[in-house]
């Protein structure tokens, strides 16, 4: 395989840490969307998660030479209802910054696609984002589409502050304003009139294969 060849395949056990640190760069990247997920404080329990996902073979990594590029990471969904549909779930996918806009995430995405359809999944659900358009952009263009969508408040408490909503004057900015607490952008009306959007979830029915 040459270097600037692109192969998909189940991870080994050894290659972890290279999927620990793509993922930390996954959930930095999205801090700046509103995520709440910490980073380095989530080492140690993404670390074992990976782990699990290779042994039940719910991850597939896009690699050049031995070099992972990005991953997929998937699920059956198992809780407590009793569901009409068997639902599969994206939990992550992540590709380099470097190597996007060349199909990767598209190749990741169908495989674990297919291989939840395998699996008797019949739908596929996953969450982004709602600020982050060019994910949006992309799961709707596999035609994914908005199946629910969950909205945030902040409270205030003792240990907590709301902090307030501070207009920039940033010139060509009208209309942005700046958290003074989480530093989030929003742009629009005054986002202190209402609860603010925070993900969509997407969902996508699948052919059962049998």
């Amino acid at each position: 395989m040459s270097d600037n060849e692109i192969n998909y395949s189940r991870p080994e056990i050894d290659e972890i840490g290279q999927l620990v640190s793509l993922w930390m760069r996954l959930a930095d990247g999205q801090r700046k969307f509103g995520s709440d997920v910490s980073v380095t404080e989530n080492r140690t329990q993404i670390q074992d998660v990976i782990a699990q996902h290779i042994v039940d073979d719910q991850i597939w990594v896009a690699k050049t030479d031995r070099q992972i590029i990005g991953f997929v990471l998937y699920a059956i969904e198992e809780g407590y209802y009793v569901l009409s549909e068997a639902r599969g779930i994206i939990r992550d996918l992540f590709v380099r910054e470097d190597y996007r806009s060349q199909g990767v995430g598209s190749h990741l995405l169908n495989r674990a696609e297919m291989s939840l359809s395998g699996a008797g999944v019949t739908v596929i659900i996953l969450d982004s984002m709602a600020d982050n358009s060019a994910a949006r952009d992309f799961y709707q263009s596999h035609d994914y589409t908005v199946h629910r969508v969950t909205y945030r408040k902040d409270i205030e408490n003792d240990t907590h502050s709301k902090g307030e909503w501070l207009v920039c004057n940033v010139p060509g900015e009208h209309g942005r304003y700046m958290h003074s607490t989480c530093n989030r952008d929003f742009v629009g009306s005054n986002p202190t009139s209402g609860s603010l959007s925070v993900t969509s979830c997407f969902y996508r029915c699948l052919p059962l294969v049998r």
